[in-house]
Order: C-alpha cells, then sequence, then structure tokens
C-alpha cells in the first residue's frame, strides 16, 4: 500500500497490472480501479527527493506525490513482465546461433 500524500485519507492499492486507488465516503469507498491496458501512468522527478505520479483512464485522472522507492514499486507493478530470451518459445534469433547463420 503506498500512502496518498495530498489527502491524508487516499490509499493507493498497487496490483500486479495496475494500480486501486480508494478513498472513504459517505457509507463505505469511493474506488478506482487503473488497469494498464486502459491506462496511462506518469511518473516524474518533482523535487529533490520528491517524485511525481499521475495516472489517467478516459474516465478520471489522479496525482500523487512520493519517494524514488514508491514510484519505482508502483512502476514495477503497472509495467507488463518482460520476456526472458531463451525460455521455451520467446528466444531471440538474432541472438542465437541459427540467427547467425
Amino acid at each position: 500500500m503506498i500512502p496518498g500524500r495530498f489527502e491524508c485519507r487516499r490509499q493507493w492499492l498497487a496490483v500486479p497490472g495496475g494500480l486501486i486507488m480508494r478513498r472513504p465516503k459517505k457509507g463505505g469507498w469511493d474506488v478506482r480501479v487503473f488497469d494498464r491496458r486502459r491506462s496511462v501512468l506518469i511518473v516524474y522527478r518533482f523535487w529533490r527527493t520528491q517524485w511525481g505520479l499521475c495516472v489517467a483512464d478516459s474516465d478520471a485522472c489522479e496525482i500523487d506525490i512520493g519517494t524514488r522507492e514508491e514510484m519505482e514499486f508502483v512502476l514495477r507493478a503497472f509495467a507488463p513482465r518482460p520476456a526472458r530470451y531463451g525460455s521455451a518459445g520467446n528466444s531471440d534469433p538474432a541472438r542465437s546461433r541459427r540467427g547467425w547463420r
């Protein structure tokens, strides 16, 4: 969980392939899911040790600030895992012996 900075009650939850932002409202929670397939995530250096986060989809845009470590965590959760070369079905032909022949 990443604590919200602008609103002390807002909470960010990092999940594989996205982010969940929730904040309390009367009678429960206001929950918004930002899926990486339908959202844009921007992380930028805000000031010396502070980093900014902007995540948006077709309905909403949310911003927050945090540390470098928090933003790296968000990026790792939001970004897809890269394919590993050399594993079954994902080999890079330019790096294999057959690719050079």
